[in-house]
C-alpha cells in the first residue's frame, strides 16, 4: 500500500511534468516561428543592405565623374579667360588703330584732303596745302 501511494504520487508528479512538457513544446514551437521570422527579417535586411552598397557605389561613382567635370570646366575657364585677355587685348589694339585712323584722317580734313588722301592711296607725290588753294 505504501508503493501504490509512492506510485500514485509519481503518476501525479508524473501528469504535472507532462503539462510542463506541454508548455515547453508550445514555447519551443512559438520560440522556431520567432526565429523564422528574424531570419525573415535578416534575410531582408541583408537585401536592403546589399541595395544600400550597390546605390553607395553608384553614388560615388557619380562623384568620380562629377570631379572629372568640374575638372574639365575648371580647364575650360582658364582656357576661356586666356582667350579674354587676347580678345580685350585685340580689342584695345583695334580701338588704337582706330584712334590712329581717326587722327591720320584728320589730317585729311578741309579743302582737297579726299585728293590729297586719294593721291597717298594712289602712291602720287603728296600736294602741299599751299598750292591746293591755287589753280
Amino acid at each position: 500500500s505504501a508503493l501504490k501511494g509512492h506510485a500514485k504520487a509519481i503518476d501525479l508528479e508524473n501528469s504535472a511534468l507532462k503539462g510542463h512538457a506541454k508548455a515547453i513544446d508550445l514555447e519551443n514551437n512559438a520560440l522556431k516561428g520567432h526565429a523564422k521570422a528574424i531570419d525573415l527579417e535578416n534575410s531582408a535586411l541583408k537585401g536592403h543592405l546589399e541595395t544600400l552598397d550597390r546605390e553607395n557605389n553608384a553614388l560615388k561613382g557619380h562623384a568620380k565623374s562629377l570631379d572629372r567635370m568640374v575638372e574639365e570646366l575648371r580647364a575650360e575657364q582658364s582656357s576661356l579667360h586666356v582667350h579674354l585677355r587676347r580678345l580685350a587685348s585685340h580689342i584695345d589694339a583695334v580701338e588704337a588703330g582706330h584712334a590712329a585712323a581717326m587722327l591720320q584722317l584728320a589730317r585729311y580734313a578741309g579743302p582737297g584732303g579726299r585728293l590729297r588722301m586719294l593721291a597717298r592711296v594712289i602712291g602720287l607725290p603728296r600736294i602741299s596745302r599751299a598750292k591746293e588753294g591755287k589753280s
